[in-house]
This record gives C-alpha cells, structure tokens and sequence, in this order.
C-alpha cells in the first residue's frame, strides 16, 4: 500500500507539448501624469492672462507662472512696468499715463497767450494742458505784445523782443532832419553868435548828470567878436544861451578862447570840477598860447585859478586843444595834455608848424610850457608836421596807466619838406610812463621807444585833422582810437578805427577797419563819437560829415567790425557839424549834443544845439 502510496505521489505531471511556460512575476503599474497650472504669456513680457496647464513641473516657453498681464499682445504693458508717454496704461493700474512718466516733457504757461511761455512756472504732463505752451523764453507773460522776435515799440516800457536791454533798442534809423528826431533845443541869443561850433559833455559836479559845454561866439561892438563858451546845465529840457550857467569869454578882442576844455577835479573845494581852456592872448604872451584853469561853477578868464603860458615866441598855437589825462603816473592824480600846433623854435632855429605836445602832472598852478614834465616831440623832423592839432587819451593797453594819443595832420602845407612816411599826416600814441622828453619818431620813420605810429599812403590826405579816444567798439574790453582824414581820397573823407595795444609802425589801412566817405564832397570824419545810443550794450559811433551846410551826422550801431561808407549808415540826421555825446536823461543810455552853429531861428547864424536822446530817437 506504501509503495503504492508513493508511486502514485511521485508520478510527474503531464505538460501539453504546445503549452507555454507561464512566468508569475509582479508587472509594476503606469506612472502618474504631472500638470502644472500656468498662463499664456503671449507676448514674452514674464507676465501671463489666461490660464492654461503644462504638462510637467514647469511652465513652459510661451506661459508665464505670473498672472495679471492686461495685454498679453502688448510687451509695453505689464504690471510694474514704467509708464512712458505712449497713450497706454503701461503698468497696467487702469490709469494711463499716470504718475506722471519720467519722459514728459514741461509745459510753460502762457498767461498773455502769445505762444511763449514763463520759464518759472511749469508742469510736466505727456499732453499740453490748457493754457501751457513747451517754449519758456517769454520775457514778460503779462503782455502779449513782448516776446522773443517781437517788435520794439518805443516808450511803452516794453522789452518788445525780450533781447533784455529793455526799451533800449528803440532807435533811429533812415534819413532824418535833426528837427525830426530831437527832444530839447537850446538856441543862440544873436546874429552870428556861431551857438553850437564846438560842444563838449563832461559831469563837473559829480552828481552822475553830465554838462554841456557849447562853443560860439560874443559880440561886443563892430567888429569885435570874441570867442564865447557856455556851460548848460540839464540840456536835456532845452532853453536859450542866456539861461546858460555859466558864461566864459575872453575879456578883451586880443584873448582869443579854445572852445573845447579839458575837465580837471575840484582844486578848490567848491564841489565843481576846473576847466582847462586853451587860446593865446595876443597881447600879453605873444601869441605863444595860454591855458587857463577856471572854475566850472563860476569865474571869469580874469580870475582864472591857474594860467599855464606857451614860451613867448617859442610855441604858437600852445593850448590849440587841452584834455585831462587820468593818471599816467600811477599816483591817483589827474594831469593835463595841452597840444601845441604851430610855430616852434627847435635847437635854436624856428620851425614853421614844428608842434609839439605837452604834459603837466600838477597843473594847478602858474607855470609856463617850460615847466611841462613830459614834452612830447619830433625833433628829426623839421617842419609841417603840426603835431598836437588833436589830442585824446585812454588806457590803450589796459596796464591801468593813461596813454596819450596826438596827431600831426601836416596840413598838406610844404609838405614836400616832410619824409614821404609824413605827408598824409600821422597819428602818434606814446604808451605810459613817459621819459621826461619823449621823442615820438626818426627821421626814417622809426618810433620812439613806447610809440605806436600810424600813418598813411596818401599823401594828399591829412590822417589826424580829428582824433577821438572812444569806447570799446570790437567787444575786447579796451577802448579804441578813432581817427579822422576828412580830406582823404579826393575829399570823401575817411574814419580808422584802431585799438592800438603795442609800440610799432602800422600803415592805418591796413589794420583795424575804417568808414569811408560816399562820394567827393563828404569830407567825412569832421568829428566823431562814440557811446550806446540804442540801450543794447555795445558802442555805436557817431560822425559828422561836411557835405554841405548844414552837415549830417551818420551813426553805425554797434556790432560790426567791418568796412563800410557813410551810404552803410543806419540813420542820418541832418542839420549838425559838432556833436558829442552823454546820458543826460540819466536812463543809462547816451544821447546826442548835435551843434548847429548856422542855425537861424534867432537870427541869422545865431545857432543852436538840439538834444537828441538815446533809446528813443524814434521819430
């Protein structure tokens, strides 16, 4: 039964042929999907709108982990970003342009609505608000009528187009009668008083308010007239030769009077300052010239403070002009240059119009040519030179000493005697400190030590015959020399501006620039001035020309360095040979003094000096 139990047990299993082997191992299962929630970030800005799902465990290129982007189209707009002044809420706050972008322009009010507006009262904004203009160059936002490239209209006390020289820049301009454009007139007393030949502007009271001193004449009896000079306190309101302050004449026929003075500080304490007069006195000096130093505010030749003689017989013509020198010495005090044209006596031999000039250091007390500390000079030279017919002086160079400035226009008489370098006259400026004899020219034409020469190729012309230190005409803080030839280039006359800063020799064409006359007959350059006639800052100049008779004065405002003739003038006025200028109105602007000494209005050549003021010449 054992066996049998065992056989059975241990009988193998009967596998079908065909079947196949069954493998019971574990299958693991599929892995779970992962998504992640996302949005469209169609624009590539970081920021997403709609939401979206991403397979994985990151969003993907073209979604944004980041919501809230208000155009996903637009790359500029998304939350935080900057606004900029495109019309788009770019940071996405649902205000556009708002704060205000960093890139808006400013806006300027425009209160008077002329289209400029006030630089000191801006807003910044994308758009213009109302009322708000982006050009801030208006100079006045209460007038419509005053801004950048407007028209000056005079005495509206507008800056008409805001240049910042106010209601300066009124002016006159074109082809004028003086009777057209002047303010005030002062009037000769009598026939062929001559009121207006010479006039001169200087403050002698030191109050700012300049006077004026006119030339003319006074006549005694028949056939005695007599040089006469009037000082005019405030010309600018006009009067007659009578209202005049102060009358000087010369006390008899034989004292004849310079009408030009020089002006020396108060040497009395009277709180005026002294006027220099030149002239001779036929009788007592013998015709050797005389200069005396007279109260401004009162006095006669007969009490004169100081009287400065020519050496008898040695000088005629000493005191022809005088002009006060500021300090070429450095000592604070104020000197005296007196030209002497005429006749001198030079090493013991008489010289038919030698001239000399001379400086006197303290010249407040009787002295005679002799005791000159400075004696300006061209003793290799033997005649016809006439030096000292002009004298003027600056400080040229800016060294803080005065220089001195003469002429010697030669007067075309026996000039052939002259050095050909001479014989169309010569402008001499000798630099400070001078030598005691300061001798301004060789023989050959070389200058002294410290001398600028001037001088000029035709020799029919006489450089010098007016002279003038004026203001600073070329914008380099120096003043220049302006220098008259009115008899140059068959009398149309000619005027050289310099601005002489070095010792030298120069041919006066060809430095510098110059005004020419128009046409023969001119005779420009009979006098000349110059001073801010317009308010706009820069010199102007003034000259008058002798084209008939009466003359006309020409004016060229300033700014131009350039050659031009008398036809170049902005504005002619007609009627003056004399002028001189001078802010009488106290405005800061100068005017015109305009001498008429053939005026008739009196009586017949009694003349007389219309007031012409500056910054409102408009007629």
């Amino acid at each position: 039964m054992l066996a049998l139990a065992l056989a059975c047990t241990m009988r193998p299993e009967l596998v079908a042929p065909d079947e196949p082997t069954v493998d019971h191992a574990v299958v693991p299962a599929p892995p779970t999907p992962i998504y992640t929630d996302c949005f469209v970030d169609g624009d590539g800005d970081g920021w997403g709108s709609e939401p979206v799902t991403v397979d994985g465990g990151a969003c993907t290129v073209g979604t944004s982990a980041i919501d809230g982007d208000c155009d996903d189209a637009n790359l500029r707009r998304s939350p935080g970003q900057a606004e900029v002044c495109d019309g788009l809420d770019n940071d996405c706050d649902e205000v556009v342009d708002f704060p205000v972008p960093r890139d808006a322009p400013n806006w300027y009010a425009d209160a008077d609505g002329d289209g400029f507006g006030d630089a000191a009262a801006s807003v910044q904004d994308c758009d213009a608000p109302d009322g708000y203009v982006g050009d801030a160059t208006d100079c006045d936002d209460g007038a419509p009528s005053a801004f950048p490239g407007g028209e000056e209209v005079c005495d509206d006390g507008l800056d008409g187009d805001c240049a910042g020289d106010g209601d300066g820049l009124c002016r006159v301009e074109g082809d004028w009668s003086v009777s057209d454009v002047r303010d005030a007139v002062w009037l000769g007393e009598a026939e062929d008083d001559g009121f207006g030949r010479a006039v001169t502007v200087f403050d002698l009271d030191g109050d700012g308010a300049p006077e004026l001193f006119v030339g003319g004449y006074q006549t005694f009896g028949a056939g005695d007239k007599r040089a006469s000079d009037h000082l005019v306190r405030n010309p600018d309101i006009g009067g007659s030769a009578a209202d005049a302050t102060l009358e000087v004449y010369s006390s008899n026929e034989d004292v004849k009077v310079a009408w030009v003075p020089g002006v020396l500080p108060d040497a009395d304490g009277d709180g005026c300052r002294e006027l220099a007069l030149g002239g001779y006195d036929t009788a007592a000096s013998g015709y050797a010239g005389v200069v005396w130093v007279v109260g401004a505010c009162s006095g006669t030749l007969t009490e004169a403070d100081a009287v400065v003689q020519g050496v008898a017989d040695g000088v005629n013509g000493f005191g022809n002009q005088t002009v006060a020198v500021d300090d070429s010495d450095g000592d604070g005090a104020a000197e005296l240059l007196v030209g002497g044209s005429g006749d001198a006596v030079v090493d013991g031999g008489w010289r038919d119009k030698h001239g000399r000039a001379y400086l006197f250091l303290d010249p407040m007390y009787e002295l005679d040519a002799a005791d000159a500390d400075v004696v300006f000079d061209t003793p290799a030279v033997a005649e016809w030179m006439s030096l000292g017919t002009q004298v003027c002086s600056a400080d040229f160079d800016g060294d803080g000493l005065s220089d001195a400035a003469m002429s010697a226009p030669g007067y075309g008489y026996g000039y052939a005697t002259l050095p050909s370098w001479g014989r169309g006259g010569t402008v001499f400026v000798a630099f400070a400190p001078f030598a005691a004899q300061t001798d301004l020219i060789g023989i050959d034409g070389t200058p002294g030590d410290s001398v600028l020469v001037y001088a000029t190729s035709d020799e029919d012309g006489m450089l010098g015959y007016s002279l003038a230190c004026g203001g600073d005409l070329d914008g380099d803080g120096l003043p220049e020399l302006l220098i008259g030839d009115e008899y140059e280039g068959s009398v149309t006359g000619r005027v050289y501006i310099q601005s002489p800063r070095e010792p030298g020799s120069v041919a006066a064409e060809s430095v510098g620039w110059r005004i020419d006359g128009s046409v023969p007959g001119d005779t420009l350059g009979r006098a000349m001035a110059s001073g801010d006639l317009d308010g706009d800052g820069r010199d102007d100049i003034a000259i008058v020309e002798i084209s008939g008779d009466p003359g006309v004065i020409d004016i060229f405002y300033g700014g131009s360095t350039a050659n031009r003739t008398s036809a170049d003038a902005d504005a002619r006025i007609n009627g003056p040979y004399a002028l001189a200028l001078g802010d009488f109105n106290g405005d800061g602007i100068d005017d015109i003094a305009a001498g008429q000494a053939t005026d008739s209005t009196v009586a017949h050549w009694s003349g007389a000096v219309s007031i012409i003021l500056g910054g409102d010449m408009d007629p």
